[in-house]
């Protein structure tokens, strides 16, 4: 768990793990022993359609999870693996009428079991921005998987893909996770903080499905945003990489050594803003999608100031174009 300087608690977990349950190498058991012993909070064991229950583990939290899948290999016509955490009831799907289900159905039926679904690798499963758009309901989808990185895949970022949704208006928050299979490496390298009161199964699920969460490979960070400026407060990073709806601007990247404190101007235009926080050892922290053109919203940070920000512009790093 992480307090932040707002006296608000963070706590850490991963949402896609795989077993002996189904195809992992690891035991239960000896997944979350090693979970925990990374310092994680919470975890869930997805298990390709097959549900695990919600439980505890020597204090840390195990909510309910699964991994349903869809569309074989053929990504031409679309492969979608959507992960399902904290259910209250099973959600009524089978492995049997697979074949028979939309995205969209999978994606309901989780919600009306009362858990978050969260769509899976879209980079990996080589998924189309078509493909994804119309689908409702989302609570996450994952920025990084890190099964799919090297050196046995080479997509394990999805972040186009999130840039590419919100410039059609589609702000969904973004989750690291694992997907751990063979534990040879990619196990413990992503996960999300949630801010919740306590780490129980509904609290950390509601926040959630509320967007209440940011990914990381192991930056933490707090931000505001302000009528004019996004501004981040963070462990000590080396670059700051903020992305939006605008192909170029002058601002985009901060470079300084053990930055932790970046303020980014929001340039004419922006929709929507992301930023990335990357440190000494190259992990990386994302943000959501930050949407700069409402009032009152709510980003899994803070909320929205409208005024301008009441001090001067601060990076303690060098700004780039």
């Amino acid at each position: 768990m992480v307090i932040d300087k707002y006296g608000k608690k963070w706590f850490k977990g991963n949402t896609h793990t795989h077993t002996t349950n189904s195809d992992g190498r690891l035991s239960p058991d000896d997944t979350k022993k090693l979970y925990k012993s990374h310092g994680y909070d919470f975890l869930a064991l997805t298990e390709h359609w097959k549900p695990s229950a919600e439980s505890e583990f020597e204090g840390m939290t195990i909510l309910s999870g699964v991994e349903y899948h869809i569309g074989g290999v053929n990504t031409r016509t679309g492969v979608c693996h959507i992960v399902a955490v904290g259910f209250d009831s099973l959600p009524a799907l089978s492995v049997e009428n697979s074949d028979s289900y939309t995205p969209q159905q999978i994606v309901d039926a989780i919600n009306a079991a009362g858990g978050a679904a969260i769509y899976a690798h879209p980079a990996w499963s080589v998924n189309r921005v078509s493909m994804l758009l119309p689908i409702d309901g989302l609570s996450g989808i994952e920025v990084f998987n890190s099964v799919s990185d090297q050196p046995v895949n080479s997509r394990a970022y999805s972040e186009w893909i999130i840039d590419l949704l919100a410039i059609d208006g589609k702000l969904i928050p973004c989750v690291a996770a694992d997907d751990s299979h063979w534990y040879s490496g990619e196990e413990c390298r992503g996960s999300i903080m949630v801010r919740a009161e306590e780490c129980s199964a509904d609290s950390i699920v509601a926040a959630i499905k509320r967007g209440e969460y940011y990914a990381t490979q192991g930056p933490v960070y707090t931000f505001e945003v302000w009528r004019d400026r996004i501004i981040v407060d963070c462990s000590p990073v080396n670059a700051a990489v903020f992305q939006s709806n605008r192909e170029w601007i002058p601002n985009r990247r901060c470079d300084g050594n053990g930055m932790t404190h970046i303020e980014y101007e929001i340039n004419p235009g922006e929709r929507f803003v992301r930023f990335e926080l990357l440190d000494a050892d190259g992990r990386i922290g994302w943000s959501n999608p930050i949407d700069v053109t409402s009032k009152g919203f709510s980003s899994g940070a803070f909320e929205y100031h409208d005024s301008p920000a009441p001090h001067e512009f601060r990076c303690d790093g060098t700004v780039r174009a």
